[in-house]
């Protein structure tokens, strides 16, 4: 009782401090106000959670997911929450109230540290500055582009945070689903936002859903469709009608944002789901009996019908040809992509110099600052595939890679991805029967799909630090836990037959 008291006046206190901060530099300015707040609500929770404060890297990056600040897409929040943690977790360990451990595995450990010392190699050869950084006059600079160095600390904060925290798999697992639950709500309240307090009105919404790309249900119908098939398996989705009927909507919330990607993303994350479960026969019967249905649907001209974001994907659905401008759209999408890419694999253009090791993210501040002034006077388009072509703005992640770090980083990225797949489907194949598992797979599986999408559509290495490495590191961490637990051996260890008389004689679980 004396501590809930002692708390509750400490709650009373901090609060009364924020309130008191906040009131007395609200009239200079909104945003000086916030940023101390921040500051004592962030003590608060620090002092609040102790050890537990782990938990706030797992949660906030779903939650981030779903948000669209622009702060999100040039700092890494979560590395640096990581690195504020990792040091509050030093104080709390020198002064013992903590101890630190090592959630290794080696395979994982090996495939990230040496893609993080490749990739800040190439800042060694390359050396920039962030833009952000950069004073409006402070000429001495001339080469800016650094943000992708900034969020490859940030993942190795996270990486390091993760890795020497003693964690149990079920703590992990309360906090994985507590995450999910709060990114669902924050997509809904976004969902909702958007359609009811909108400056469009009703009629409005519903033309721009039916004739343009429609992406205000993506986010919120990607986790819905991501969940159902990692909790259940393929079959039971099938011949559940509450179940099929939530898919079916999900689909429809996604294919009405017109992003071919995110179908390709939902189709190989639904694969692997399959492949983890064991339906993966299930999967191939109704996939064809699907793609015969909308041969028939094209073929009785429904398809044309549809709304434009569907429309839009269908037509990149083998067999399906749409005559109309969705169609158009998309294959001018393509078209303006292909150019660009035959500039990239064309040494005689210039825009990459050193297709083995890779030109750094360096760019003239003096040509940026140009541009942006010709822009704004109406001189230059910057929707010119020119210009992103010269800023290294590919809109494929394999191109990209080949010009940041050459064909030596794509092979080490190539390699990170593929020992992470590996030791996320057999993490996968673990968890599917434990009790709360479906809130790591629905995190785990993910990586696949963001893999594929990340060499076939617009992927940046900010992308890949802030999602494939942050899922690659937290199926490190369970494997290490699962290895600890006796469920799950490393990868090419050799197993030992030990017959059950002598496995309970020698308190084992039948291999060793």
């Amino acid at each position: 009782m004396e501590g809930t008291g002692f708390k509750s006046i400490f709650v009373f206190l901090l609060l009364a401090l924020l309130a008191f901060v906040a009131g007395s530099l609200a009239s200079d300015s909104a945003r000086d106000a916030l940023v101390p707040s921040l500051i004592v609500v962030g003590l608060f929770f620090l002092v609040f959670l102790g050890k537990n404060c782990w938990a706030l890297v797992l949660i906030l990056p779903p939650i981030l997911q779903v948000l669209d600040f622009p702060i999100l897409q040039k700092f890494p929040v979560i590395g640096a929450l990581s690195a504020v943690l990792l040091f509050y977790w030093l104080i709390m360990s020198v002064l013992g109230y903590v101890k630190f451990t090592w959630n290794g595995n080696k395979y994982v450990d090996a495939a990230l540290l040496i893609f993080f010392a490749y990739f800040l190699f190439t800042w060694v050869r390359h050396p920039v500055t962030v833009l952000a950084l950069v004073s409006k006059t402070d000429f001495s600079v001339t080469e800016v582009g650094g943000q992708d160095y900034i969020f490859c600390l940030g993942a190795i904060c996270y990486y390091l945070f993760l890795s020497v925290i003693p964690l149990k798999l079920e703590s992990v697992l309360k906090v994985l689903k507590i995450a999910f639950w709060l990114s669902i709500v924050v997509a809904l309240f976004i969902c909702v936002k958007g359609l009811v307090f909108g400056s469009a009105t009703q009629s409005e919404l519903m033309e721009s859903a039916t004739s343009s790309r429609f992406g205000a249900f993506a986010p919120l119908s990607l986790k819905i469709c991501y969940f159902l098939f990692a909790k259940y398996t393929f079959i039971g989705i099938i011949i559940s009608p509450w179940k099929l009927l939530l898919v079916l909507v999900a689909f429809v919330g996604v294919a009405l944002s017109g992003f071919r990607s995110y179908f390709m993303q939902i189709a190989v994350y639904i694969t692997f789901a399959a492949l983890v479960h064991k339906n993966i026969l299930h999967l191939l019967f109704v996939a064809i009996f699907a793609w015969a249905g909308c041969l028939f649907l094209a073929n009785e001209d429904v398809v044309d019908k549809l709304p434009y974001g569907i429309q839009r994907v269908l037509s990149s659905v083998p067999g399906i040809e749409i005559e109309n401008a969705a169609t158009k759209e998309a294959e001018g999408s393509l078209e303006w992509r292909y150019e660009m890419w035959e500039w990239a694999f064309n040494p005689s253009t210039g825009y990459i110099k050193d297709y083995t090791f890779g030109d750094g993210y360096g760019y003239s501040l003096e040509r940026y600052q140009a541009r942006q002034v010709a822009s704004s006077l109406g001189l230059v388009y910057l929707g010119d595939n020119r210009f992103f072509a010269e800023d290294g703005i590919w809109h494929s992640g394999y191109i990209t890679t080949i010009h940041r770090i050459g064909y030596v980083g794509l092979v080490f990225l190539g390699m990170l991805m593929g020992v992470a797949i590996t030791n996320s489907l057999r993490v996968c194949c673990v968890l599917k029967s434990h009790r709360k598992g479906e809130y790591a797979l629905v995190i785990l599986l993910t990586i696949i799909p963001l893999s594929v999408s990340f060499f076939i559509s617009a992927g940046t290495l900010t992308a890949f630090f802030n999602g494939i490495v942050h899922s690659a590191i937290l199926s490190k961490v369970i494997s290490s836990i699962l290895y600890r637990n006796g469920e799950m051996l490393p990868m090419f260890k050799k197993t030992e037959y030990v017959p059950m008389l002598q496995s309970n004689n020698r308190g084992t679980r039948g291999y060793n």
